[in-house]
């Protein structure tokens, strides 16, 4: 995901928490939820991008310790 389609829609998620704090509504807070959880996905997919490219990198600078 673009960094900026991650902003976007971090942006959308504090929307609509705040419109669920604003009426506690069941609807407002299903789509906080909703969104909450399409952010925390996304995050982790970066985090495991992330751990992947290090454990390769180190793999490869181990490979070259020969």
């Amino acid at each position: 995901m673009h960094p900026h389609r991650f902003v976007e829609l971090v942006r959308t998620m504090r929307v609509a928490q705040k419109d669920y704090f604003a009426t506690r509504t069941r609807t407002a807070l299903s789509e906080a939820k909703r969104l909450e959880k399409k952010v925390d996905a996304r995050l982790l997919q970066f985090i495991h991008r992330q751990q992947a490219e290090q454990h390769a990198l180190f793999l490869w600078e181990e490979k070259g310790d020969d």
